[in-house]
């Protein structure tokens, strides 16, 4: 059986479905010999990735939550061999014609749209897009996978017909990435980051509202502010514009002095960070799960 799955997500830049896809892609190597795998890719760069020989891969240049995915990459697939389609979040190619697997993370944009943009405007477009992108979807999906329990819950409170159809496939964490160091080597590896042995708080996840990091940074000046010696290192993938407030708590002296930003971080820093820190804070309002908390 050869199964094409979309991982789009895998970009380099490091992301939650991203890791997700480069791991069920290896992992399901490792489970069945028997099957083989189209992947679809956003460009040739992560190719490198899925070097194997039961893998074939085309790529499909466009974001993959866009219109450009759901009207377009069924044209692309519809000259392809292969025998079921599994989209790895809410947006599903029209015009397939054979089996299809939709996997759900979170229905955030359908319980709260504020938890994902600051911006109104992009809020009531794309919204809209992922509120019907999400619903023809699971509309023509075969089977709909959720990652826990409580999204399946979510999924069936607003689409009740899609019951029969919605399993739990369990979330897990990749062992060979994050895992026990000893502290010297944790040290090591953090670098030139924060300087060794400061007791620092850690706050992984990407910049979206839902993630809280507005009152994270809040609550740990506030905590800290007589306790100079600790630093707050906080990991934002990327960044949203409209977010004036974190902005200005970030400007203020305080923050220059114990607030430490990063972008992004290579897996063995994350590693090392999680190893490292005197405490996680991981205070989203809303999560698919949490990952950083297991």
């Amino acid at each position: 059986m050869r199964v094409a799955i979309d991982v789009r997500y895998v970009d380099g830049k490091g992301s939650g479905i991203g890791t997700y896809s480069l791991n069920l892609v290896r992992t399901l190597l490792e489970e069945d010999p028997t099957l083989e795998f189209l992947l679809v890719l956003r460009n040739r760069q992560v190719e490198r990735l899925f070097q194997h020989p039961r893998i074939k891969t085309i790529v499909f240049p466009a974001p993959p939550n866009s219109l450009r995915t759901r009207f377009m990459l069924g044209r692309l697939l519809a000259k392809q061999d292969f025998d079921v389609y599994h989209s790895l979040f809410a947006v599903a190619p029209e015009g397939l014609d054979r089996p299809l697997i939709v996997t759900a993370h979170d229905i955030m944009w359908l319980v709260n749209p504020r938890f994902i943009s600051h911006n109104s405007v992009h809020r009531f477009f794309v919204g809209a897009f992922y509120r019907s992108a999400f619903a023809a979807a699971i509309q023509k999906a075969d089977r709909v996978l959720a990652g826990t329990e409580a999204t399946r819950a979510a999924i069936v409170d607003h689409f009740p017909w899609v019951a029969a159809k919605t399993r739990v496939t369990s979330y897990a964490v990749n062992e060979e990435i994050i895992h026990p160091l000893d502290p010297a080597e944790a040290w090591q590896r953090l670098g030139d980051i924060v300087p060794r042995s400061t007791p620092f708080v850690l706050t992984v996840g990407n910049n979206s509202p839902h993630k809280n990091h507005i009152n994270a940074l809040r609550g740990f000046l506030k905590a800290f502010a007589d306790r100079p010696e600790y630093r707050m290192i906080l990991i934002r993938r990327f960044l949203r514009r409209g977010d004036n407030e974190m902005a200005e708590l970030m400007a203020t002296e305080q923050a220059k002095r114990q607030v430490i930003a990063l972008p992004h971080v290579s897996a063995d820093v994350l590693n090392a960070l999680y190893n490292s820190a005197a405490m996680l804070l991981h205070p989203s309002y809303y999560e698919g799960f949490g990952i950083p908390l297991i």
